[in-house]
């Protein structure tokens, strides 16, 4: 019976540390939306953020994008990491980039929301993502020529 007892309250505290830890490691969100966060970090200590244009920013028919990350970025290897563009959610269409500057062109006049999020050599998220949301002014050209240096479709 003394066993016993003694292991009672000893189960019991490692019961209740177990439950702290796991509830101070969920990340859990009410909104998927990284618009107002800087850099999104993921798995790994990787981050991403879009420094420029700032969210909510009017910009001309072509802009730059400007990037920060703490990974390299290349798509010559299989160990490197790359950024996706997405336009207004369309995954099927990213710009594919290895550089922290990229020209954007093509988009139409009005509200777009652009995602950038770092991807494997596979193509696959590794976690981090950051977005805004940009009022594009004027004139528009075809949005396959919103590509340009740095930029490669698969």
């Amino acid at each position: 019976m003394i066993t016993r007892r003694k292991s009672l309250p000893t189960l019991a505290a490692s019961l209740v540390l177990i439950f702290v830890l796991g509830a101070c490691g969920s990340e859990t969100s009410g909104s998927n939306d990284t618009s107002d966060t800087e850099a999104v970090g993921g798995g790994g200590g990787s981050s991403i953020a879009i420094e420029s244009p700032e969210d909510g920013a009017e910009v001309p028919a072509s802009f730059t994008v400007e990037l920060s990350t703490d990974e390299e970025l290349s798509m010559s290897h299989s160990e490197a990491l790359h950024v996706h563009l997405v336009y207004d959610g369309n995954e099927q269409e990213p710009d594919m980039i290895d550089t922290e500057s990229f020209e954007v062109t093509g988009l139409e006049p009005g509200e777009h929301t652009i995602t950038a999020s770092l991807r494997d050599s596979a193509h696959a998220p590794t976690g981090p993502k950051d977005a805004i949301t940009v009022m594009v002014e004027g004139g528009a050209g075809d949005k396959e020529d919103k590509k340009e240096s740095g930029s490669d479709k698969y």
